[in-house]
């Protein structure tokens, strides 16, 4: 009878596999290092700006009351805006800069 198996063992099967895994991790590995620099030398400083205008009114009313006494009526009226603003800026690493450091540290 003729054998329907190949020739190749499963060593080889596991061989292959445990390679191919393994660059897979070293390019992912490889690719969190890339990202990490990136956003270090890329900073960004958001700054939120709140600017709170209030004014408040007051109103005295002396009104006549019943049998004769008089009557104080004091209202007040509270005004409040709130503005809201966000500033984002980047700080970014220049070749520039860093050249004018090294510039200076060498003289």
């Amino acid at each position: 009878m003729a054998s329907t198996q190949p020739n190749s063992s499963p060593t080889v099967l596991v061989v292959v596999v445990v390679c191919a895994g393994g660059l897979v991790l070293l390019f992912l590995f490889a690719f969190a290092l890339y990202s990490f620099f990136q956003k270090r030398n890329e900073r960004t400083q958001e700054t939120d700006i709140i600017h709170i205008d209030e004014h408040k009114k007051g109103k005295e009313t002396i009104t006549p009351g019943p049998f004769g006494q008089q009557a104080v009526v004091i209202s007040v009226e509270d005004d409040v805006h709130v503005d809201e603003a966000r500033k984002s800026e980047k700080h970014a690493k220049s070749s520039l800069a860093e050249a004018n450091h090294h510039n200076s540290n060498s003289q």
